[in-house]
């Protein structure tokens, strides 16, 4: 079972409003252990460095204990860690997600010429990541994942990272990660929404605070709407945050 082949992301605007900016994203031809990003926000004498680190697989077992002990650089000579922040989440599984979150508030100017690569280590061995950090002017970051337990058992996660402040964004009803299924000819076979009532209830969007992260998930039992099993092919896997005024979509594509 494959998963996982491209990954784009597109953010557009209710209400007839155009895209401010579509990203698109491709898997990595070659092996890799780990995806990673970094970004930094200004936190007025202090910097605050946020690393994302995700593993690159789909499937994932609870056999498969992965344990992240730490995270460091070297800038000329010293050692600087990023301590284990976690990301908030209103939906618990008993799967951990193979996806974490560093953070370190500094004066300093980390990912320079002075400064060596992000050492990441996990279950006694280091992995050796690139300190390349990402400018962007977007208010968030979002990372979707499509994790497979077994044949009939997903996860749908997707992680909102924050890097600018509220400025009067909002859920307008209960409803949170909606997600919709669709086969090669486009029609949705699944959503998470079919046949669901949300409370009419204005929420806000988490996270809230700058430089913090939140985790959605929805969990997929391999039917459509209908009750149908769904056997083996390729379809696209829509993640929408059903924000107002901006909502944010994601698309993967999923091979079963």
């Amino acid at each position: 079972m494959k998963a996982l082949i491209y990954t784009f992301l597109l953010v557009f605007l209710f209400n007839n409003c155009q895209s401010k900016q579509i990203e698109k994203y491709k898997m990595n031809s070659k092996p890799t252990v780990f995806e990673h990003y970094t970004y930094v926000v200004d936190k007025g004498d202090f910097k605050k460095y946020l690393i994302y680190i995700k593993k690159a697989i789909t499937r994932i077992s609870k056999m498969d204990l992965f344990l992240p002990e730490e995270c460091f650089t070297k800038c000329e000579g010293k050692r600087i860690d990023f301590a284990k922040t976690p990301i908030e989440t209103n939906d618990e599984y008993q799967v951990a997600i193979p996806a974490w979150f560093f953070t370190v508030e500094t004066k300093k100017n980390l990912g320079n010429e002075n400064c060596g690569d992000l050492i990441f280590v996990a279950n006694k061995t280091e992995y050796p990541l690139k300190f390349n950090i990402i400018q962007t002017n977007e208010k968030f970051k979002s990372f979707p994942q499509i994790l497979i337990h077994d044949d009939t058992t997903f996860l749908f996660v997707l992680d909102l990272l924050r890097l600018k402040p509220e400025e009067g964004e909002y859920f307008p009803t209960s409803e949170r990660l909606r997600i919709e299924i669709r086969n090669k000819q486009g029609k949705t076979i699944w959503n998470s929404d079919f046949d669901l009532n949300f409370l009419q209830v204005i929420g806000k969007v988490e996270p809230e605070e700058v430089g913090k992260m939140h985790r959605y998930i929805v969990p997929w039992n391999r039917r459509e709407n209908s009750g149908k099993f769904v056997e083996k092919g390729d379809f696209e896997v829509v993640f929408i945050l059903p924000i107002k005024p901006t909502n944010i979509l994601n698309i993967m594509e999923l091979s079963l």
